[in-house]
């Protein structure tokens, strides 16, 4: 977590620029807490970043399915492909239920409680 918060200040937006500068730079690889010389790999920065992230990862990649070569007469439409998916979502809200797309719930919380519980401790919050 420190290297991600010192790629922040140091005002850093790509990782692989970072891990190039931290390689480069002993005293920064040593703030981050790493032995000079020893720098993880970029991959090791995104394998970090997705458990933090909850978002559904990719399955497979969808077979490609050719179009139909069947032609439709004039004014004539396609059939929907999910003529009840819009009944069904209806049905989803109507019973309560919300849509809960919120993959960055873990980071929120780590950095709450990094972030506020020190400052409630001190009462600097006001």
């Amino acid at each position: 977590m420190r290297p991600l918060i010192m790629m922040v200040e140091c005002r850093e937006e790509s990782v692989d620029s970072w891990v190039e500068r931290l390689r480069n730079d002993d005293i920064l690889a040593i703030i981050c807490g790493f032995v000079p010389g020893k720098i993880p790999g970029v991959g090791t920065y995104y394998d970090f970043l997705d458990r933090f992230w909850l978002a559904p990862k990719p399955g497979k990649v969808k077979k490609f399915n050719r179009k139909s070569k069947k032609k439709l007469k004039a004014g004539e439409k396609l059939p929907p492909k999910h003529p009840e998916i819009v009944k069904m979502i209806v049905k989803y809200l109507l019973r309560g239920r919300m849509f809960e797309s919120k993959p960055e719930k873990i980071l929120n919380r780590i950095l709450g409680v990094a972030v506020s519980h020190p400052f409630g401790q001190t009462g600097s919050f006001g």
